[in-house]
């Protein structure tokens, strides 16, 4: 269980259509930097975030296993982050424990650099630990579920048949 859960929404986004389906203790953080993607969420996230090191997890990943997440808690000790690294060298930076102290100090670097991406935040934090994917998640997470994206409607439709044993409607 979490001491804290802070979902981040765009700039434009009105807070109230999130609040009813969210719990009450449910921080919410509006991007408050000016430029778009997974990054400006994370840094307005941070910002509201009280505790020692936070789990990043994208809203188009439904399926996160609690074992996973509690593993990379467990492996980001004395660093500044545990990031799930692909044998041919792909980061999971969605999908990660990060410092938040050493996090907001980087994601000042990267905005001021204008190198916005979540591959330069995880290049500029000092000691990250890059756990693997195959090695180390596959055991806790067998079909890596995890790491299920939902980008389309036939990426949910996937979902339904695949996991959950429903046909598509």
């Amino acid at each position: 269980m979490a001491d804290e859960y802070v979902v981040s929404i765009g700039r434009n986004d009105a807070a109230d259509d999130y609040r009813h389906i969210l719990p009450k203790d449910t921080i919410l953080a509006q991007d408050t930097v000016d430029f778009q993607g997974p990054l400006a969420g994370f840094i307005s996230a941070l910002d509201k975030c009280k505790s020692t090191e936070c789990f990043l997890g994208a809203c188009d990943m439904p399926s996160i296993e609690p074992k996973a997440v509690e593993y990379l808690f467990h492996k980001a000790e004395d660093s500044s982050g545990a990031v799930p690294k692909w044998r041919d060298g792909r980061l999971e930076p969605l999908h990660a424990v990060y410092n938040c102290n050493a996090t907001r100090r980087a994601s000042r670097q990267v905005v001021q650099e204008q190198t916005v991406s979540m591959i330069s935040l995880v290049d500029h934090l000092p000691r990250v630990k890059f756990v693997s994917v195959e090695d180390e998640i596959t055991p806790l997470d067998p079909e890596l579920r995890t790491f299920l994206n939902l980008n389309t409607p036939r990426d949910l439709e996937k979902l339904e048949r695949d996991y959950l044993g429903r046909e598509s409607r």
